[in-house]
C-alpha cells in the first residue's frame, strides 16, 4: 500500500478519535444521514480506529432511531473549516438501547446532557409554543429510556482537501476480515 495513503488513514482515525473530548474539534459535529435522504447534524460521542466505530446519541423516540432500525445504513460527514478537509464515513449501525453499551455512554454523561432524554411529548413532536419540552423537575435515571446509541462500523472512508488549483481525494474501504484497501481518487 502507498505509504502515504496508509500514512492519511491513520491521521484520519486520529481526528476522529480526538473529536469527542475536543468541543472545538470541527470534527465533533457530523451531518448523520439514514434511510431515503435523511439527514441531520449529531454529536461525535465516541470513534475507535481499531474497531472502525463511530458513536452518537439520540433519543429512541427520534425519527433516526426508526430510520436506521428499519434501513441501518448510515453516512456521517465531517467538515472541517480551517483545514478545508471533509471526511464521509458509510458504514452500519447498531442501535444500543438499554444494554451494556448504552448503560456505560449514560453512565459517562454529565447530568446536564440526560436532560433532554426527558422531553415531553418526545422528538418531533408538535407542541404549541416554542420550548424544549423538558420539565423543570426531572429524575435524571428516568431518562434512560429514552436514550439511545448509534454505533456506526464504517466500511469506507473518503477524505478530501480543498486546495485552490485542485482538490485532491482518497477512499478507504475495509473488507468483512477488516482488510484496508486504500486508493487516491479524482474529486
Amino acid at each position: 500500500m502507498d505509504p502515504d495513503l496508509e500514512s492519511l488513514a491513520d491521521e484520519c482515525w486520529r481526528l476522529l478519535e480526538a473529536a469527542p473530548a475536543d468541543r472545538d474539534s470541527p470534527f465533533r459535529t457530523p451531518v448523520l444521514a439514514s434511510g431515503a435522504a435523511e439527514a441531520r447534524t449529531v454529536v461525535l460521542r465516541a470513534a475507535d480506529a481499531a474497531s472502525r466505530t463511530l458513536a452518537v446519541f439520540t433519543d429512541v423516540r427520534s425519527g433516526k432511531a426508526g430510520q436506521l432500525t428499519s434501513d441501518p445504513r448510515a453516512c456521517l460527514v465531517f467538515y472541517a473549516q480551517p483545514a478545508a478537509v471533509q471526511l464521509r464515513a458509510w458504514g452500519e449501525a447498531t442501535l444500543h438501547h438499554g444494554d451494556g453499551a448504552a448503560r456505560a455512554h449514560w453512565s459517562a454523561l454529565p447530568d446536564f446532557a440526560k436532560r433532554p432524554y426527558h422531553s415531553m411529548p418526545g422528538p418531533g413532536a408538535r407542541r404549541g409554543k416554542p420550548g424544549s419540552g423538558i420539565p423543570d423537575i426531572v429524575d435524571l435515571e428516568a431518562g434512560y429510556s429514552n436514550f439511545l446509541v448509534v454505533a456506526v462500523t464504517v466500511t469506507r472512508l473518503e477524505w478530501l482537501r480543498l486546495v485552490q488549483g485542485g482538490n485532491i481525494s482518497a477512499r478507504f474501504a475495509w473488507d468483512g476480515a477488516g482488510q484496508l484497501s486504500a486508493h487516491w481518487i479524482v474529486p
